[in-house]
């Protein structure tokens, strides 16, 4: 293997590159030019395959154009994500290279204009990437000043090459859980209490069993994000979908309730749980170590003030008599309502609600007054009925 080096030939000096065939057609050849530029070869596609590697600048990103097996252009939240990203004021960048091919044509060539910098002529196929560029484009079009991004060019792959790369970089590629990222937030409070409770406190049920990694063991029945998700609930704050959002309920949660007392409630919902279905294991039921189920328990304790202390409204408490009456639910009606798709977690709810005043004459639920000020109206719910949300 050749090692990446800077490009140092002399001025206006062309490279040969011997591209493989058959030849691509793609419109017009462009010219582009990389700075911070350097050039070396890699073992890809089981032969040793030469690449460029340096910065594009806002000014070439129209030169490169979305090949037809790419996906299409996203709009909303994430595109105005990385659109905050890119911007040259305040923006902090994209931190992953961008992957292109300089497809073959007749006009296609490398040119070292001077020490760090190479002009590419020719096709220019955005292979992973897509939306980066296209945020950037768009901030282009605006006028808006916009930071360069950081790309790496293969310059001879056949059509099939190209396209098992794609696959392997957009399909097989491992996404990072979210059980990862929120191991790695360390600036909240509420997060780092959760945290220290489910790692280090052994009065909680779960202590030590919690998913903090990519993958989880078989003795990890809850993921960082059940246990996150269930503590908004419990309190009040509609699902959130990512994962600096449900941070920030989190934090909004501790901040009027305080971070001892989102701590406590949390570790008494788990055990309360546990003492409605003491016949069931976290490790192996086949429902109370559910998403969707432990959502609708969440959301069950928030909406009546039934299962909170009379003395301290922001305590959750469940008696003994009236978790023996919920842990009498019929179970299959339980699984009937995981196997659900959408709005699994208020059908558990609304089941367990039935459940708690079947039979009573006094002390039916009541709904609750009190909670989290910021309770938003719920979003549907997603697969509630799966293990883990990524």
């Amino acid at each position: 293997m050749v090692e990446t080096r800077p490009c140092d030939r002399k001025e206006g000096s062309l490279m040969t590159v011997s591209f493989q065939p058959p030849v691509f057609s793609a419109g017009a050849p462009r010219r582009v030019r990389i700075t911070q530029a350097s050039m070396g070869t890699r073992r890809l596609q089981r032969r040793e395959v030469q690449f460029v590697r340096g910065t594009l600048g806002p000014q070439f990103f129209h030169d490169a154009f979305k090949p037809d097996y790419q996906r299409i252009e996203m709009d909303g939240k994430k595109r105005q994500e990385l659109r905050a990203h890119l911007r040259a004021e305040d923006g902090d960048g994209v931190p992953d290279e961008l992957i292109l091919v300089l497809r073959s044509t007749v006009a296609a060539g490398v040119r070292m204009l001077a020490a760090g910098e190479i002009e590419l002529t020719g096709p220019l196929a955005i292979l992973d990437g897509h939306q980066r560029i296209s945020a950037g484009r768009s901030l282009v079009d605006e006028d808006i000043e916009c930071l360069p991004l950081e790309v790496i060019i293969y310059l001879d792959l056949t059509t099939a090459e190209e396209m098992r790369l794609f696959r392997q970089v957009n399909i097989k590629q491992t996404r990072v859980s979210s059980q990862v990222h929120l191991r790695n937030v360390a600036t909240n409070p509420a997060i780092e209490a959760l945290r220290e409770m489910a790692d280090k406190d052994e009065d909680f049920i779960l202590c030590g069993r919690i998913q903090w990694d990519q993958r989880r063991v078989s003795n990890e029945p809850i993921t960082a994000r059940m246990l996150y998700e269930v503590a908004t609930a419990l309190h009040g704050i509609a699902r959130k979908e990512s994962v600096d959002e449900l941070v920030e309920s989190l934090r909004v949660i501790a901040k009027e309730i305080g971070t001892e007392q989102l701590v406590v409630n949390t570790k008494r919902f788990f055990a309360y749980v546990q003492q409605c279905f003491p016949d069931e294991s976290f490790e192996t039921s086949k429902f109370i170590n559910k998403l969707g189920f432990l959502r609708g328990m969440a959301l069950l304790f928030n909406e009546y003030d039934n299962f909170w202390d009379k003395r301290k409204p922001d305590l959750l408490f469940l008696p003994k008599p009236d978790a023996r009456k919920l842990g009498k639910v019929q179970v299959d009606n339980v699984m009937d309502e995981l196997k659900r798709s959408s709005q699994t977690a208020h059908g558990i709810a609304r089941l367990m609600a039935h459940q708690y005043d079947k039979g009573r004459e006094q002390n039916r639920l009541v709904r609750r007054t009190r909670t989290v000020s910021t309770t938003t109206e719920a979003t549907e719910e997603h697969d509630e009925n799966q293990e883990d949300v990524s």
